[in-house]
């Protein structure tokens, strides 16, 4: 049995996204989830799930024949606090490892020891930008470490959603320049609430959206589309527009509802996405969508240093599809 470890289930689109693109090259068959919500992850993905905090979890270990701690920040301190028991079980257990499209944040030194001691023996190591490769290695990690960009790049390709201007007719170029201020620009906006351990200042980003939001209502018709990448964006990101006034600002509300086919369409009908958090960059730059970024921690950070580029995560997929191919022959 193949179990994936991670922080699936809240509908965060970035997690679920990541959880899809696994799913899709590691089939369903012998698979469990254990997640945040496991009715949310048997509802969005079809596959089996208990919670982080259920006693079936640890049944889940046992007779798991590889484990994979899969996408996204569990390597950071606060995540940590709810992963580092599987960690150190399946250690115990000597089961096979894989951790899978993690960011690896500046630790406290325990858990630097608990991420060298958990990672020494694992049979795949993939990060999704240099600084995290570069962490691993200064905690004594020596296992070798893929880098390669997120694997959320391949949602557009296996969801079957192509880039933005793929499928539209190009007007001449002389047509599109004489028309552009008569013709609405539409914004995705996303901005997300502070949490306690956030270094930064909401404030302070959400002025920056209002001076490029109010910039172009100046010269031009402006739509906004809400992008909500989890529910609780959507407060935010409601307060933020009922303090817009201008009449040249029109705010188009269309709701996805968790689906991600659904929300990347919704980005496809953007001209430009104005975006905190970071799979909301991941998503327009997967999409070829500008995107003006809201950079709050250092993964946006990372992903804006590097532009999204580097190797195709494809690479780090077969990889784990062999290790799983393995096991179920």
């Amino acid at each position: 049995m193949i179990l994936i470890i991670g922080h699936y289930g809240n509908k965060n689109l970035g997690d679920e996204g990541m959880l899809t693109v696994i799913l899709h090259f590691l089939g369903r068959n012998k698979v469990t989830v254990l997640g945040l919500n496991p009715r949310n992850i048997s509802a969005m993905h079809g596959v089996n799930a208990h919670s982080l905090l259920s006693p079936k979890a640890l049944a889940a270990v046992l007779k798991a024949d590889l484990i994979v701690f899969g996408g996204g920040s569990i390597l950071k301190n606060r995540s940590l606090l709810k992963i580092w028991p599987y960690m150190l079980m399946a250690k115990v257990l000597r089961k096979k490892v894989a951790f899978f499209g993690v960011d690896v944040a500046p630790l406290a030194a325990p858990f630097r020891k608990l991420v060298k001691i958990c990672l020494e023996d694992s049979a795949l190591i993939y990060v999704r930008n240099r600084f995290s490769r570069m962490l691993l290695r200064k905690y004594g990690v020596e296992r070798p470490i893929l880098t390669c960009k997120d694997i959320a790049f391949c949602l557009p390709g296996i969801l079957g959603v192509g880039l933005k201007g793929a499928d539209e007719d190009p007007a001449p170029k002389a047509s599109r320049t004489s028309d552009f201020t008569d013709k609405p620009i539409v914004v995705g906006l996303n901005l997300r609430p502070p949490l306690f351990a956030d270094p930064f200042n909401l404030g302070a980003l959400e002025e920056e959206a209002r001076k490029v939001i109010l910039n172009l209502a100046s010269k031009m018709k402006v739509v906004i589309h809400p992008i909500v990448m989890q529910p609780c964006d959507e407060a935010v990101i409601n307060a933020f527009l009922n303090g817009l006034r201008n009449s040249n600002i029109i705010v188009n509300p269309e709701k996805h509802n968790y689906d991600l086919k659904t929300a990347l369409e919704l980005y496809k009908k953007c001209d430009l996405i104005i975006g905190m958090r970071y799979h909301s960059l991941v998503f327009a730059k997967a999409l070829n969508i500008p995107f003006i970024p809201l950079s709050y921690a250092w993964k946006t950070a990372m992903f804006l240093r590097e532009g999204g580029d580097g190797s195709d995560p494809e690479i780090a997929l077969k990889i784990l599809k062999g290790l799983a191919d393995s096991i179920r022959r």
